[in-house]
């Protein structure tokens, strides 16, 4: 029986409990966490490693290859955006295998400006304010680098839309007052999807959905992760998020190469998306099967 030793960086935050509870569990998984700064990681990790520096400061490599060789990892996951960027432009320096894209589809997917730029021939990208526009309020702007929700606000007039400092680094999208989905997809090591699981945001905090429903995938859903899938180059785990406009058509909000905090409703359907995308990254092929029942 194969053992893959896999290593959860930064290990603290609400996705890495996600992936603790898909993996630590599992006989085919030696399951280890890391970060720079102590947070949840010390309480749910067995494995657990503190201290490394943050990943633009000097020595992070270094760090990270002595823990690759002690603990000989097989395998790293990154929980966060930035961490994934910079994992997938550093790969050829990491002495073991990451579960990133390659550098041009995890630098697109941290920028939403960039995200929208690849589909705007695509009917389910929001419109997106352009500098000098004439702009149509009600919109909705937020920070073009940014998770969680984080710099987010719904804005109601030219004068609230002026007390924004910065207004560059944001994205001003059209405002859609419909329901909000997270789409959780895989695609396998040939670059095939292999699943597309839609599941509702109920209620958020902090950014972070609590509440949802499993939903089954429809058509238009099904249309928007082939496109999103075939031009940019996934591996494993990967997630986008839309919202209906007041056509009820569905548009894009962003899109992600790490695993999102809910996930664990896709798992609890059967498909547990990182032991698969571990699989993924080892080489193995993959087929996903799914209960269909309401969770």
């Amino acid at each position: 029986m194969t053992k893959y030793n896999v290593l959860v960086f930064p290990a603290g935050e609400v996705n890495s409990v996600e992936l603790h509870t898909a993996l630590s569990s599992n006989v085919n998984i030696n399951l280890y966490g890391a970060s720079s700064i102590d947070r949840h990681g010390p309480f749910i990790f067995k494995n657990y490693i503190s201290g490394l520096p943050m990943i633009f400061e000097k020595g992070f490599i270094n760090q990270l290859n002595d823990i690759i060789r002690s603990k000989s990892i097989d395998l790293i996951i990154p929980t966060h955006d930035t961490v994934a960027l910079y994992f997938a432009k550093n790969k050829e320096k990491i002495l073991t295998k990451v579960l990133t894209p390659n550098y041009k589809t995890a630098k697109i997917c941290r920028s939403k400006k960039d995200t929208y730029t690849l589909f705007k021939d695509c009917s389910f990208v929001p419109h997106i304010y352009k500098n000098g526009e004439q702009i149509g309020f009600p919109v909705f702007i937020k920070p073009d680098k940014s998770e969680g929700g984080k710099g987010a606000k719904f804005i109601k007039s030219e004068s609230e839309l002026s007390k924004i400092s910065d207004l560059d680094d944001y994205v001003i999208s059209e405002f859609l007052p419909g329901e909000e989905l997270t789409v959780d997809c895989i695609t396998d090591r040939k670059g095939v999807l292999k699943g597309v699981f839609p599941r509702s945001r109920k209620r958020t905090y902090c950014g972070v959905s609590v509440a949802g429903e499993a939903l089954t995938a429809t058509k238009d859903i099904l249309e928007i992760a082939e496109v999103i899938n075939q031009r940019l180059k996934f591996l494993g785990m990967w997630f986008f998020q839309i919202k209906k406009d007041k056509f009820e058509n569905y548009k894009l909000l962003e899109v992600a190469t790490r695993v999102p905090c809910g996930m664990c409703l896709t798992r609890a359907r059967g498909v547990n998306l990182p032991l698969l995308s571990v699989y993924t990254a080892m080489g193995r092929d993959i087929e996903v099967m799914s209960n269909n029942y309401e969770i």
